[in-house]
């Protein structure tokens, strides 16, 4: 095989794992899902009071698998068709906040209700 074949070969294969890289991350499908689930009144604006860069701090730590298992979940509970799921949404992990890590209302936490209240005395989402 030709040098110049061998660098088109490598090109084509760098190219293919560059985008089925991006496809599989779905970098700005849930980037959309979160501008979805910030802009519904249920769903909570955190002690930041900054819903979606919470919420893409989350996701983007997490990894590509966790964000496909979020983004499934979001699509096949219609998350996207109106607001009344997304206090359900949010709820997934890698968005809601873990039990005892520091909230401003319970909404915010794994597990919780609408409507639960803050999170005083102790400042995190309760077991």
């Amino acid at each position: 095989m030709s040098a110049a074949a061998q660098i088109v070969l490598v090109a084509l294969a760098v190219g293919s794992t560059l985008c089925s890289c991006r496809s599989v991350l779905g970098l700005e499908d849930y980037e959309r899902a979160v501008d979805i689930l910030c802009g519904c009144p249920d769903v909570p604006e955190f002690g930041s009071g900054d819903c979606r860069a919470e919420l893409e701090s989350r996701l983007s730590s997490a990894t590509s698998a966790t964000r496909e298992a979020w983004l499934k979940n979001f699509v096949d509970r219609e998350c996207s068709t109106s607001c009344s799921q997304a206090f359900a949404c949010f709820q997934m992990s890698n968005t809601c906040t873990p039990v005892g890590v520091a909230c401003s209302e319970l909404a915010e936490c794994c597990g919780s209700q609408l409507g639960d209240g803050d999170c005083a005395p102790t400042g995190r989402c309760p077991s």
